[in-house]
């Protein structure tokens, strides 16, 4: 968006020329008839006033024909002028050829009417100065003066004009009281009339040029505000924030665009409904915090968009007051959904760390006694005078140490720094091998889907690191549709262009899904909600994902269960390729 400009051109009139002065000529058509009509009418009853007598009324008013004629002629030009001016071409020269054209034929008319009503002792020489008045208005001050110097011109040349008449028709206007002047008359109403035109023109020409740029800052100040208002509109907009507006009786006023998308619901379809009915959560929220404008953002959860759940922070303002009236308040949000993920990730790689810093050392302590401990019950099962009893508590202690070095084994294979061995690897047929392994297994009661995306799957990846992913979430996914089973559907699938693009794999079961409570929980080591869990599962899965610098986030699926959504970058971090155990590790492991 532009910034607001100092000056704009104004708008172009839709039939060509200035904007300000079409409407002027056009309200001149009007202007001119009804002027015309009631200046000379008042001189008609001006006259007559003057008269001594009823016969010397009649008498002047039937010697006044000339002048009703020229109110007929008035009213006619001005309806040929409204035709012609409708129908000349466009362009910026139009409507001032026109302005000139009506002032020139408007000071004629007049010249015509001092001639017909008595010359030097007419009325009407004000008329003059009307027209000097509309060509400032139209042609603003240039335009005063020139008409000025015309109806100079065209006066004296009416009243010079009469000493050079012929005598018949000098006869034939002597019924009207024109004259031949005498030279003081002419000397006196020529000084006059064209003094009071020239000052009429210099003030006109002041009072337009100050119209003038009073109109172009009142202009500027339309249209800085109408570029500010539209810069502010743009950037509610636009922000990243969320907005509600609510008035002083809690209904919705106002959502930008960011609020729609987050809530999944528009502006038309909450406006003036209150806050508590369309959006229960947020109104609680809002009603428990108060003004927060002073303080630190408070959070809260919602149903957004597509059944997701969001954490919002947000803060609550009032809008003010106007007229001893609250005007309502404004709520600011912000979604801290993946925010609170990439903090609730962070916190687990903190936990990692300073568990694989004990887990070299525990390893020979726990695997080692471990390895005495079953070679001791090996040798007492070979002996010839075990009981049966005995044998099958034996059995007890072999089968507790196979399944503690095996939680041994997922726990240091958790904590280790892996190695990534990256490699241009097709998503697609990766995952077609891990299912075709998985639909092998005993005891699978589940039904798999598989849907390809459109565009390219391939990555460069760890394919034996992401196939222990999908192979732990297919797993879990049978897992919680247990024992019934049901439908589980795994969609590859690519987003983004460029650099950002990312490949994904999402996995979505029809089991009762993962309660909101426990979505920042399920990958963290050793929370688990099976009884023979290990609660490494998916904390392998988030340790493998976040090394190849990808994500992984749980949402609820359309078939009512859970859906893990796996992204990986076409490319990984290089910081994340080829990471090296320590040897104390490693060793550890073995």
């Amino acid at each position: 968006m532009s910034a607001p400009q100092s000056a704009a051109a104004p708008e172009v009139d839709p039939q060509g020329g200035s904007p300000l002065l079409t409407p002027r000529i056009e309200g001149l058509l009007l202007g001119r008839a009804l002027v015309f009509t009631v200046l000379l009418g008042a001189a008609l009853v001006f006259q007559y006033n003057q008269s001594s007598g009823i016969e010397e009324a009649a008498d002047l008013l039937l010697s006044l024909s000339p002048i009703y004629g020229v109110i007929v002629f008035v009213y006619l030009i001005s309806i040929l002028y409204a035709v012609i001016y409708r129908n000349l071409g466009a362009g910026e020269a139009r409507p001032r050829f026109f302005a000139v054209f009506q002032i020139a034929a408007d000071g004629l008319i007049v010249s015509y009417l001092l001639l017909v009503s008595g010359g030097t002792r007419s009325v009407f020489p004000f008329l003059y100065l009307l027209i000097v008045v509309y060509a400032g208005i139209l042609l603003a001050g240039r335009g005063a003066f020139y008409s000025a110097l015309l109806c100079s011109f065209l006066y004296t040349l009416v009243l010079w004009g009469l000493n050079w008449l012929p005598e018949p028709i000098l006869e034939s206007l002597q019924p009207f009281g024109t004259r031949v002047p005498t030279m003081e008359e002419l000397a006196y109403a020529s000084f006059v009339n064209m003094g009071s035109l020239f000052m009429m023109a210099a003030l006109v020409s002041y009072l337009a040029e100050r119209l003038r740029l009073t109109g172009e800052r009142l202009a500027r100040r339309e249209i800085d505000y109408a570029e500010l208002e539209e810069l502010h509109r743009e950037i509610v907009t636009n922000l990243t924030s969320g907005i509600i507006t609510i008035d002083d009786r809690g209904q919705i006023t106002y959502l930008n665009r960011a609020a729609e998308e987050m809530l999944g619901r528009n502006l038309t379809q909450v406006y003036r409904f209150p806050l508590r009915s369309v959006f229960p959560e947020i109104s609680v929220a809002v009603e428990q915090s108060g003004d927060t404008a002073n303080w630190a953002r408070p959070e809260m959860r919602v149903n957004g968009a597509g059944g997701t759940h969001l954490v919002l922070g947000f803060s609550v303002a009032s809008l003010g007051e106007a007229a001893s009236r609250n005007r309502g308040s404004i709520i600011i949000f912000q979604d801290l959904t993946r925010l609170k993920q990439v903090e609730a990730r962070l916190k687990r790689q903190d936990r990692l760390a300073a568990v694989g810093e004990l887990a070299a050392s525990i390893a020979h302590e726990i695997r080692n006694p471990l390895a005495s401990i079953s070679g001791s019950v090996q040798m007492l099962e070979t002996s010839a005078d075990v009981n049966p009893e005995d044998a099958r508590l034996m059995a007890v202690v072999q089968r507790e140490i196979n399944r503690l070095d095996a939680l041994i084994g997922n726990f240091l294979q958790y904590s280790r720094l892996m190695e990534l061995s990256i490699a241009q690897a097709d998503l697609a047929a990766l995952v077609k091998d891990v299912l075709e392994t998985f639909q092998r297994l005993r005891d699978q009661p589940s039904e798999v889907n598989l849907l390809l995306g459109e565009g390219d799957l391939h990555a460069r990846i760890d394919a034996d690191q992401i196939k222990q992913v999908l192979w732990n979430l297919l797993i879990n996914a049978r897992n919680a549709m247990e024992p019934e089973g049901g439908k589980i559907t795994v969609e590859v699938f690519r987003e983004g262009e460029g650099g950002g693009a990312t490949c994904g794999i999402r996995v979505s079961d029809s089991g009762p899904g993962v309660p909101i409570e426990d979505r920042e929980r399920i990958f963290t080591p050793f929370h688990t909600t099976r009884v023979d869990g290990s609660g490494l599962g998916l904390a392998l899965v988030d340790r493998i994902v976040g090394l190849h610098g990808g994500e992984i986030d749980v949402d609820d699926s359309p078939g009512g269960g859970a859906s893990f959504t796996v992204r990986l970058p076409i490319e990984p971090p290089p910081e994340r390729v080829a990471q090296q155990a320590p040897a104390s590790l490693r060793e550890g492991a073995g």
